[in-house]
């Protein structure tokens, strides 16, 4: 399995694995040939048909004739079978799509009404999960990205959570937030005026609720934010060549950096950019001086102003980038995130976003802008924003096995960067027309453009931070 690819969104309800798809255009190829092929036939037999009798030879001419009328009726037989064929492969992975549709809101209703009664039978316990919570949360996320040899303990948490559609419990767990806490409440179910429907309106209120509790403690609390540009290279690298390309050039956490931007010099001497987020560096709840934290990951998905969101916005005006130059975002993981919070915002003249193991799922991305999200079924960050419900990527997804996972010693491994770049690069050679449709306009972008550099850039929060300090500032 780690090697498939399911393909989803992107405006069809169809789903299923890329080779699906791509037999889909093999047939769709093959009827179109089988079509002209037809033609073909059909224009030589007008010129050697009836008009040629009474010529001498004309029985041979015959012969031809008819051997022609039975080559069409083969193609014409070949061509109405690739065609059911494609109908009939359209048809399953519409009905893939809708059976996972009725699946994700039916377990939303059940996963809704045991929140509810969770919420009732723990009421008196909340206090206490909280504290709790508090305790072991820097144990367990701060751990992410180190070998979980160093910590034995972790060794069952990392198969937990690397399971198989961890996500998508996950996902139904933090959909069901806000039935959980109104049963702690004691109200009655659906009575909260911030209730959702359909399963996308509570997530920003339970967010906004954790980030309160946070802040008694001086936690989670945005600061002012200072960016600086790092380092610049006026011989900058080839333009991208595909998505596990533009996916290389995300930083790591083996830099400072946090923001790379890359300059184009288009044939008309106007500038255009690509834009590359890093994800989230800092696991704990603050306070800490970098902005790729835990708060800012809440506040983005809440639709707050976060200090990451801040800080891109910094280097993108420092870059020269205004609301009018074309740009393209890569990012992974929370900066999935903030390249989703930057599209959505109108603010800037987006021309593609590319998101890998983003928790983008609330970002209203305006349905223009061309948009492929990648995300591993057992990847928990992506859920952790709940199902889409304001924005139709085409969604990649890949279900990275366990036996990939045991090869790697790192806590939490299926959500780091190399694991994606795997999807990555399958998604280069997909043959679906989704992916295809984006990968031309990426492609289009940089068509004819010259790099002319490369900037990198690092952010910090401030540290005199008090509780009347600004959520950010530029």
């Amino acid at each position: 399995m780690g090697d498939v690819i399911v393909i989803s969104g992107g405006g069809s309800v169809e789903v299923g694995t890329d080779t699906l798809f791509t037999a889909v255009a093999a047939l769709a190829r093959a009827e179109t040939e089988l079509a002209a092929g037809m033609g073909e036939v059909a224009s030589i037999e007008r010129l050697v048909g009836p008009s040629s009798a009474g010529f001498p030879g004309f029985g041979p001419v015959m012969a031809a004739d008819l051997e022609m009328d039975a080559a069409l009726l083969t193609l014409a037989r070949a061509r109405a079978s690739a065609a059911a064929l494609a109908t009939a492969l359209h048809g399953a992975a519409t009905a893939y799509g809708e059976a996972e549709r009725v699946t994700q809101t039916t377990a939303e209703q059940v996963a809704a009404g045991i929140a509810y009664q969770l919420g009732v039978q723990l009421a008196p316990f909340t206090p206490l999960m909280i504290q709790l919570g508090r305790r072991l949360w820097p144990a367990i996320l701060g751990s992410a990205g180190s070998s979980s040899g160093s910590s034995p303990w972790l060794a069952p948490i990392k198969l937990l959570v690397e399971r198989r559609d961890s996500a998508f419990v996950v996902r139904l767990a933090v959909m069901s937030a806000d039935e959980f806490g109104t049963g702690a409440l004691r109200l009655p179910l659906g009575s909260d005026p911030s209730h959702r429907v359909a399963g996308d309106q509570g997530l920003s209120t339970s967010i906004a609720a954790i980030r309160d509790l946070g802040r008694t403690d001086g936690l989670l609390q945005e600061t002012p934010i200072i960016t600086a540009r790092s380092s610049s290279d006026t011989a900058p690298q080839a333009i991208p060549t595909g998505w596990a390309d533009r996916a290389g050039r995300i930083p790591d956490k083996g830099t400072t950096d946090q923001v790379r931007i890359d300059t184009y010099e288009r044939p008309d001497g106007s500038k255009s950019y690509e834009v590359y987020i890093a994800g989230t560096r800092d696991f704990g709840l603050g306070p800490d001086d970098q902005p790729w934290d835990m708060t800012s990951n809440l506040a983005g998905i809440e639709g707050s102003e976060a200090g990451s969101i801040v800080a891109v916005e910094n280097a993108m005006k420092e870059s020269g980038i205004t609301g009018d130059s074309p740009v393209l975002i890569t990012g992974h993981s929370q900066g999935g995130l903030v390249a989703a919070r930057i599209a959505s915002s109108g603010e800037y003249n987006v021309k593609g976003l590319f998101t890998l193991g983003a928790p983008a799922a609330q970002s209203a991305v305006p349905a223009g802008v061309p948009w492929i999200a990648l995300e591993h079924s057992n990847d928990i960050v992506p859920a952790l924003s709940g199902r889409w419900a304001h924005s139709d990527p085409v969604i990649v997804t890949r279900d990275v096995g366990p036996l990939e996972l045991a090869r790697d010693p790192h806590f939490f491994a299926v959500h780091l960067l190399p694991e994606y770049e795997k999807t990555a690069a399958l998604t280069d050679v997909s043959g679906d027309p989704r992916v295809g449709a984006v990968t031309r306009s990426f492609d289009d972008f940089t068509a004819g453009a010259t790099p002319v550099l490369s900037e990198y850039y690092t952010s910090v929060r401030e540290r005199s931070v008090t509780s009347d300090s600004p959520p950010a500032a530029r």
